[in-house]
């Protein structure tokens, strides 16, 4: 799958740029959650990757999913369909504290 960034800071993270963060999350753990996603052939194999935790989101965030980076943070992302290359796009919004968004801006 495709991964596109919705969020600056954590595309920084991606690319290994120098990028400040109060909070604590294991950055390999964090890359290694996107190699996974990126090497997905479609959204139906990433839902049987039992490991990652894959899962819809509800509520306000109910067209959004969420996989697990780690114990205490969850990725969240959107998932696209392009038409002409008949890829899912993966579109990166924001890292997830179990108690609620962490600031990433």
């Amino acid at each position: 799958m495709v991964i596109k960034f919705n969020n600056t800071h954590l595309e920084a993270l991606a690319k290994d740029e120098s990028v400040h963060t109060e909070t604590k999350f294991d950055k390999f753990t964090f890359k290694k959650a996107l190699k996974i996603l990126q090497g997905m052939p479609d959204v139906q194999s990433l839902r049987a990757l039992g490991s990652l935790h894959f899962e819809n989101l509800a509520d306000d965030m109910k067209d959004l999913y969420a996989i697990r980076v780690d114990p205490n943070f969850k990725l969240i992302f959107a998932i696209e369909k392009d038409n002409m290359m008949f890829n899912n796009i993966i579109i990166i919004k924001e890292l997830l504290l179990q108690r609620g968004i962490l600031d990433v801006s």
